[in-house]
């Protein structure tokens, strides 16, 4: 479990929560706790918070950090395939600082390509598979139809936007994979063209799509 700070919020002035980047009231929090558990803290610099999850030492920027905690459950749902991962390699598209890389070869995945092109989020996703010897090649880059030739045998792409590159593949070329779409047209025409189905409605906008 990770305990947060008392604050007070800029416009209410009421009593708030902080915790690794994010900023709570008091009944945000309550829900929000059982989700630290099996995490804790063990260093903040910059905004850079040092996680100990499942003995792994994971860095993380301010706002990857109370993400990572609130989606982990949504992620255990829906970005994993419905087959067994173990002993197959996960292309990672839009891998942040490598808490999804970690997320997958804790789900027994053998390898993790790890795409990225966040120059910040780079220099933490380096240092992690480091320290942590994670099997896991990185590509510094934003995501090329070429990548699709690369061997694995399951895809997560969230890269805000890069989604609808997907629409200019055959509809036969598409792998096993699960999409974060950021527009309501693109969900759509990715559903019409390649059978994907709705896993999870995150907001208005964004949905996770899987096939």
């Amino acid at each position: 479990m990770i305990l947060p700070r008392i604050g007070l919020s800029r416009r209410r002035r009421l009593p708030t929560l902080c915790l690794l980047g994010g900023t709570f009231y008091p009944h945000e929090y309550i829900k929000f706790l059982p989700k630290t558990f099996g995490w804790k803290l063990v260093g903040e610099e910059n905004d850079v918070y040092t996680l100990r999850h499942k003995n792994q030492i994971i860095k993380l920027r301010g706002g990857y950090s109370y993400l990572t905690l609130g989606e982990w459950a949504i992620w255990e749902k829906n970005y994993l395939p419905d087959f067994s991962l173990r002993g197959r390699t996960v292309l990672d598209v839009g891998a942040g600082c490598g808490e999804t890389v970690h997320f997958y070869l804790s789900h027994g995945a053998a390898s993790v390509i790890a795409v990225e092109s966040d120059h910040s989020s780079l220099n933490l996703l380096y240092e992690n598979a480091e320290s942590n010897r994670w099997s896991v090649k990185v590509v510094p880059s934003c995501f090329r139809l070429g990548f699709m030739n690369f061997a694995f045998d399951f895809m997560k792409m969230d890269c805000e936007g890069c989604e609808r590159e997907l629409l200019k593949l055959a509809s036969d070329r598409l792998p096993f994979c699960v999409i974060e779409v950021h527009d309501e047209e693109t969900r759509r025409q990715l559903e019409k063209k390649f059978g994907l189905r709705l896993a999870w409605k995150l907001t208005d906008t964004v949905s996770i799509l899987k096939k």
